[in-house]
């Protein structure tokens, strides 16, 4: 701790550096009081550090005082007037205190004070502490620290606990780390010069949409080490820090971000330093296209494998020449899909700066390689995806033949089912109503006489003669199909509005595309609109060869009974067989 109040007076007294301290210490032989140790700059104005004197009160000393550090002691209360004798004060340092109370007047006759440092005190920035008015007097400070003033308590910070109306011309930088404050509300006010405003390290997790409204000359903004991912994943419309148009450096580092919204950095078209690491960062996909002065992006310690494609683009559209990237301690793969992520690290060597190379590595083939040697990665990967290219490309064609192979088999095996589905789903399309097969007289026809061109004389002849004058209506494709359709419309329509269908089946027949194709209806019938019953009646010619029957005409000969027709036509019995047919049909 120590060391911190140490580094904040080393900090501030930097910036007075034209002063050099004199060994002639004229003003200081004048003081008396001991415990503080004394030195003059060249114009003979003396600089006093007080601290680790046990001191409760503020001592008095040389209105000529310009550097005063009361760090380490034990001050409770910063009384009315314990300033009033230093109107040439230019740095006051009141760290490592025990300060519980600032009295309305405390800083009174500050005029001149610049520099005010109020770190680790037990101050909660509250109203009740920082009375309105209070930083009145100070109408020249242009750097205030409260690091770490609220001894672990936790609050809000909103616009109206502390006053900083009377700052608003001169307060340059503002550092309220470390405060715990764990929520910030509304905008603050009074802050409209500030170029510095560090809120890092708290426990914030959100900070209202208007709280950066007034930060209009705003060019540092800290707020790394708080928990902002989730409100940060949220903000898709970059509404948070919108108004924010001329910072220059945004640390949102070490925040548990997953995830950063395309449109977060809209309205920061100022931006030079984007600090976001530390983080959970899978992707980096945000848009960064209008930050036209862009010199340094740190993706460092997240889970990043490469940098999107978009950012790339945005990278390289950027005209600047001078742009550093951090991507040290990211899981970086050396893999083909990454190889154009790859081939634009060596690309743009020449405008981008890889920062930290030697800690910057990437996996290949499970060695941790670094992008040092990219291009020896890079001529490996081109030849192990050209391979993969190809290995990928033949499996890819396989699958798509394979795939072909597999749809064109089923819709072959299944072919005449979805014929049948067809023809009968576009007969339902035209009206058509289902009939009920128990009922004989629902049915157009008694039977559909299926056969092949050779038979025609047979059937037209002697069966069709003999079946009607029993009183059969039947049906046969040379009469009665309809002119203007389709012969596969007509076969489907015939079987469909036939109690049975008589197959004359011979050589010829099996020859035939379409008596094979009003066969294969028939069975197609039978079992989707006949709920499994036999409409088949079959005639079987006895010189057939059985060799070329299918084998689902195989299964129906085994399992059903036929009629046999002789070959010779001299010796058919007409009247036997259309007796036989009629009962088959009627049965």
């Amino acid at each position: 701790m120590m060391a911190v109040c140490w580094l904040s007076v080393l900090i501030l007294t930097a910036m007075f550096a034209n002063y050099q301290t004199t060994t002639s210490d004229s003003s200081c032989k004048k003081f008396h009081a001991k415990k503080c140790k004394c030195k003059e700059d060249m114009k003979q104005r003396p600089m006093f550090q007080c601290s680790h004197l046990g001191l409760t009160e503020v001592p008095e000393l040389p209105k000529t005082t310009f550097f005063l550090n009361l760090c380490h002691n034990k001050l409770e209360i910063l009384r009315n007037g314990s300033f009033s004798n230093f109107s040439q004060l230019l740095t006051l340092l009141v760290a490592y205190n025990y300060i519980q109370v600032i009295e309305l007047d405390a800083f009174r006759g500050l005029e001149n004070l610049t520099q005010l440092v109020l770190d680790f005190n037990s101050l909660p920035l509250s109203a009740k502490i920082f009375q309105k008015g209070v930083f009145l007097p100070l109408t020249r400070i242009s750097y205030l620290s409260m690091r770490n003033s609220n001894k672990a308590m936790k609050h809000n910070f909103k616009h109206d606990l502390i006053q900083f109306r009377s700052l608003n011309t001169s307060l340059h930088t503002l550092d309220a780390s470390n405060i715990t404050s764990v929520k910030w509300t509304r905008h603050i006010v009074g802050l409209n010069n500030l170029k510095i405003l560090d809120l890092s390290y708290n426990l914030c997790t959100n900070i209202d949409k208007h709280f950066f409204a007034n930060f209009n000359t705003l060019e540092t903004l800290l707020i790394g080490h708080n928990l902002l991912g989730s409100l940060i994943m949220k903000d898709v419309k970059g509404k948070l820090l919108r108004n924010l148009h001329f910072v220059k450096k945004l640390d949102i580092s070490h925040n548990s971000i997953s995830f950063i919204p395309s449109k977060f950095f809209q309205g920061l078209s100022s931006l030079e330093i984007v600090d976001v690491s530390k983080n959970f960062l899978q992707t980096a996909n945000f848009e960064i296209d209008h930050m036209k002065k862009l010199s340094q992006l740190d993706f460092r310690e997240n889970l990043l494998t490469s940098i999107p494609a978009n950012m790339l683009r945005h990278l390289h559209d950027i005209d600047s020449n001078n742009i550093s990237i951090y991507l040290e301690n990211n899981p970086l793969k050396c893999v083909c899909d990454d190889l154009d992520f790859l081939n634009w690290i060596v690309n743009e060597k020449n405008r981008i700066t890889f920062a930290n190379v030697e800690k910057t590595n990437c996996k290949f083939n499970g060695i941790s390689r670094s992008i040092r040697d990219i291009k020896l990665v890079i001529n490996a990967l081109d030849k192990h995806c050209a391979n993969y290219t190809i290995i990928i490309s033949i499996a890819s064609l396989s699958f798509a033949i394979f795939i072909i192979i597999t749809i064109t088999g089923l819709i072959y095996r299944y072919r005449w089912k979805l014929r049948y589905f067809y023809y009968m789903t576009k007969s339902r399309y035209r009206g058509y109503t289902s009939l009920n097969e128990h009922d004989s007289e629902n049915y157009q026809y008694h039977a559909f006489l299926s056969y092949a061109e050779s038979n025609l004389r047979l059937v037209k002849f002697t069966l069709l003669a003999k079946l009607e004058a029993e009183g059969l209506h039947v049906c046969i494709h040379h009469r009665d199909f309809m002119p203007g359709q389709p012969i596969s419309a007509n076969i489907a329509h015939a079987i469909h509005c036939s109690r049975r269908t008589v197959v004359l089946l011979d050589d010829d027949y099996l020859s035939s595309y379409w008596c094979m194709y009003e066969l294969n209806m028939v069975r197609m019938e039978s079992i989707y609109s006949r709920k499994g019953e036999n409409i088949l009646v079959l005639v079987l010619n006895e010189g057939i060869d059985k060799c070329k029957l299918p084998l689902e005409l195989m299964d129906i000969i085994h399992s059903n009974t036929y009629i046999e027709l002789p070959q010779d036509p001299q010796v058919i019995d007409a009247s036997g067989i259309c007796g036989r047919i009629k009962d088959a049909i009627l049965g």
